[in-house]
């Protein structure tokens, strides 16, 4: 109940926010549907005047009916139309509220998560059904007031109406278990749409074209997407079939009770009595299925909206619990005198059996060029993701001069670091601004992108370009240039190099895709670039599994299942003939 209240009070809100005219005026649609539920009424009082030969009763019926018909009509046409625009409007705010709030969450988390993800493609396949949330309560009350109008109106008829209404027992029931069944769906399609989406996309990328080819492979990919696109709808059909037969049931309930009940009055109609009601009997019948049937049928409607606005509170309250994770304010200070520790760090991403780091004790002075090495698996992408603020760890902590970085503020923090991933973005922008990204406030500046370029080593990159840092990057744009991977990587790189005065500097496998000659040099570059950076006690972390390329660090971390085994400079380690010494001799080995 207390999920529902707030659903309902997240709708309103919003409703009154966006729209509170608009809001006001779908009430008279409302009010419209109520004033034709008297033609029942004036119809009666035209009959009873026909019988008794009364031209005042006949008139006067036809008059109001006519006035109650025209009201009716303007009524609800002016809601109507309120309801379509608030549901436009309201649909558009929360798809912006789910925007906004994928984006504006701190740390990655939600974006590798299983269950915020099948939320997130639940409302995107329901798209628009929230929107219509404020219309169709609005609605439910219209509904509400048709049916009280309703059996008024049968009950001052004939009190024997009032047992059509029975039929809305078996209604109340097959709705609860329509709407069980399609939740039910609607979770266990999440992942296969989710599925069938990826798989869509890898078909109408250009960069996988060559690929799917290459390996012949479009047919299977494309028999994986068709099986996914069946699991995905399979669970709403198999809804939506049982949800047929529960409705046919009742209509065959509510015709059996409408059917009795007529019969009742047309054998009291031989004995001569009861003309009138006989007369609007059908009339108030039919009203009475609409007012019952509507009023169920609006519940269920109401029920698969309001159950959508829960996942959009369940995701408010992430990202709620999330915020309250990062909600440091303390300012970030503008140098490293000690450096940074990772006091009994460990992390355990969601829903996995084993922690991808465990116990980390470890010390990076200020000032220091810092090697991460270890095998695939090692946990050298987590640490990463810990010193850059994108996750807060499960356990332990995380020092910087000896205060927690969960008090700093973190997109303070951000600002005084850089990083350059091996899953680095492909901007196709300008090279201008896929270069200047690295800096927002410096993204439109020719003079730090060159300066970056050229600390990428990728100078060469902007001169084979037709039109310099001006020239479009990608072949689906017009005029547009593509790039080799190695020359996408270069990009990646001097967006790194763009923020001149970093704390923290992390090159995470950025060079993954060159030959280790090519990497050895960039990381001698970066190691040169960090050293003018000591007086600020900025930090450099250079991940690399080429153990070869951190022979000049300060520190070398070797990483093992999560754990750090060893740590010391490459000559120590060498001496200490351990892990470290073994991985390196045996990649020796490999390139002679």
């Amino acid at each position: 109940m207390r999920d529902t209240l707030r659903a309902l009070g997240l709708l309103i809100s919003t409703s009154v926010r966006v729209a509170p005219g608009r809001s006001l005026l779908v009430l008279l649609e409302v009010l419209g549907s109520v004033a034709e539920i008297f033609t029942a009424l004036w119809i009666g009082t035209i009959v009873d005047g026909v019988i008794r030969r009364q031209p005042d009763r006949i008139w006067f019926g036809l008059v109001a009916m006519v006035i109650t018909i025209a009201v009716g009509w303007a009524l609800g046409l002016t809601g109507a139309e309120a309801r379509v625009t608030l549901s436009e409007k309201l649909g558009f705010a929360f798809d912006r509220r789910i925007a906004k709030l994928n984006a504006s969450i701190p740390s990655i988390e939600h974006l590798e998560r299983s269950d915020y993800l099948d939320q997130l493609e639940i409302l995107r396949s329901t798209r628009g059904l929230i929107g219509s949330g404020v219309a169709s309560l609005l609605w439910s009350v219209n509904v509400i007031a048709m049916a009280a109008a309703s059996i008024s109106i049968a009950a001052v008829i004939d009190p024997r109406l009032l047992l059509i209404t029975l039929s809305a027992i078996p209604a109340i029931i097959g709705t609860r278990l329509r709407n069980r069944w399609k939740a039910r769906a609607e979770e266990e399609a999440a992942l296969p749409g989710r599925r069938a989406r990826q798989l869509g996309g890898v078909v109408l990328r250009p960069s996988t074209g060559s690929e799917l080819r290459a390996f012949g492979v479009r047919a299977t990919l494309g028999r994986w997407l068709v099986a996914d696109l069946e699991r995905w709808r399979r669970p709403t059909l198999w809804s939506t079939r049982r949800g047929a037969i529960t409705t046919a049931v009742e209509e065959i309930i509510f015709v059996a009770v409408l059917v009795a009940v007529l019969l009742w009055l047309i054998l009291q109609l031989r004995s001569g009595t009861g003309a009138p009601a006989i007369a609007v009997a059908v009339v108030a019948a039919r009203q009475i299925q609409g007012a019952v049937f509507g009023l169920v049928g609006q519940f269920g409607s109401m029920a698969d909206i309001l159950r959508n606005v829960r996942r959009m509170i369940w995701l408010d309250d992430h990202a709620a619990t999330v915020g309250h994770d990062f909600a440091g304010r303390r300012p970030t200070p503008d140098r490293l005198r000690h450096g940074i520790t990772l006091d009994g760090v460990g992390f355990t991403y969601h829903g996995a059996d084993r922690p991808s780091l465990a116990d980390l004790e470890v010390h990076l002075p200020a000032g220091s060029v810092v090697a991460v090495v270890g095998e695939n698996g090692a946990g050298k992408s987590t640490l990463v993701k810990l010193l850059a603020g994108l996750y807060r760890p499960g356990s332990g902590r995380i020092l910087v001069d000896g205060v927690d970085l969960a008090d700093l503020d973190i997109d303070d923090w951000r600002r005084h670091a850089t990083a350059a991933f091996q899953d680095h973005l492909r901007l196709e922008l300008t090279a201008q601004q896929a270069v200047g990204f690295g800096d927002p406030e410096r993204i439109d500046d020719p003079d730090a992108a060159r300066r970056a370029l050229r600390l990428a080593a990728a100078d060469g990159v902007r001169k084979a370009l037709p039109d310099g840092l001006d020239t479009q990057l990608g072949a689906q744009w017009h005029g547009g240039v593509d790039l080799s991977g190695g020359q996408w990587q270069r990009l990646a790189l001097a967006r790194a190099m763009v923020r001149e005065s970093p704390l923290l500097r992390v090159f995470d496998e950025p060079t993954a895709a060159l030959d280790a000659q090519t990497e050895h040099e960039l990381f001698e570059r970066y190691i040169e670039q960090a050293r003018e950076g000591t007086d600020r006690g900025a930090i450099t972390l250079l991940v690399t599994h080429r153990f070869a390329t951190v022979r000049d660090a300060d520190l070398v971390l070797v990483l093992d299942h999560g754990r750090l085994i060893e740590q010391g400079t490459h000559e120590a380690l060498i001496s200490r003939d351990g892990h470290y010494a073994e991985l390196y001799r045996l990649q020796s080995r490999g390139y002679h």
